[in-house]
């Protein structure tokens, strides 16, 4: 988790000039894993993919919100915009949250990308 946000955040620099915040929070009801981080059977690559995914999302979008906003400077905003991750287990499931104040997808937008997987 923390390694893709970190990977994530360096892209957002070296592409925008950018980094926004990333906030990472993993725990385990099991109490047994290290750290508190879950502990889970999967395959590690595609997990990463999928969270670096979303987290680009979330960040391109973090930034754009950023930038849009008259009055105050770039570094300002993304400052009141952290981007949030959560991801707890126990020993049946996973749960990833990813969330941003980036303001959503308008639901013009929704309504014709969920229809893609009609």
């Amino acid at each position: 988790g923390r390694q893709t946000a970190q990977s994530v955040q360096r892209l957002c620099v070296r592409e925008t000039g950018f980094k926004p915040t990333i906030q990472l929070e993993a725990t385990s009801v099991l109490g047994a894993d290290k750290g508190g981080a879950p502990m889970v059977t999967c395959i590690p690559g595609a997990l990463s993919f999928v969270l670096q995914e979303i987290l680009k999302n979330s960040c391109h979008a973090t930034i754009m919100t950023a930038l849009s906003k008259e009055g105050n400077t770039t570094f300002n905003e993304l400052a009141k915009r952290p981007i949030s991750v959560i991801i707890s287990a126990d020993d049946k499931r996973v749960m990833i949250r990813v969330d941003d104040k980036a303001g959503g997808i308008p639901s013009e937008a929704g309504q014709k990308n969920l229809a893609l997987f009609v």
